[in-house]
């Protein structure tokens, strides 16, 4: 064999086309994170404009429910994603951001919501740490860090749970609303019958 010539090495040419398809993959997958921004901003302005009429849907609701049938995309996380942008959108159209932190975003003062640095931040930053910037240096957003709690209950305990949060969501008109606003309201009833008891027995 002439010298020179290389010869392909097809143990590393697979290794690099599997490498490339991760890479690939991966950076579809970190895109996503932020996609749900166009994909509320669209339906939003679908309803607002009627575009569904024009399209031949009864409703927006029609209209999200066909977007189901030819991609196979959950019909609750669009409607999240439309109820999210519009939050995020009392003050201006909002910067593109992780998901995660449009939940931090949406519960900023306007004035916050349009300070060139929070804007700057919420795109660049990852959602831990744009949460701890607010958290820390803009107190006026009453913004809190997350404290992790496991529970581990029995069954039963687990059924009440899940009847609470139905309940709950179903009472409160708020199909969305989180667990730990769940737990949230659960504690203040607690205390708010709990406490004057407590105040009394410690006299």
């Amino acid at each position: 064999m002439p010298k020179g010539i290389a010869i392909p090495n097809l143990e590393n040419a697979l290794s690099q086309s599997r490498f490339d398809e991760a890479v690939k993959l991966a950076r579809g997958l970190a895109d996503a994170e932020r996609s749900w921004l166009g994909l509320g901003r669209l339906l939003s302005l679908m309803e607002k404009d009627h575009d569904y009429q024009k399209l031949g849907f009864d409703s927006i609701h029609e209209l999200i429910g066909e977007i189901k049938i030819l991609t196979g995309y959950g019909r609750s996380s669009m409607y999240r994603f439309k109820t999210l942008y519009e939050e995020c959108s009392q003050n201006g159209d909002p910067p593109e951001m992780p998901l995660s932190s449009a939940h931090v975003f949406k519960q900023l003062p306007a004035q916050l919501q349009c300070d060139p640095e929070i804007i700057d931040s919420v795109k660049k930053m990852k959602p831990k740490q744009f949460k701890q910037k607010i958290a820390d240096n803009y107190p006026v957003a009453h913004i809190e860090i997350d404290n992790e709690i496991k529970l581990h209950p029995p069954q039963s305990v687990f059924q009440m749970w899940r009847e609470a949060i139905d309940g709950m969501r179903l009472l409160e008109n708020s199909p969305t609303l989180t667990h730990e606003a769940v737990f949230e309201n659960l504690l203040a009833d607690w205390l708010s019958y709990a406490r004057p008891l407590l105040q009394e027995m410690q006299k």
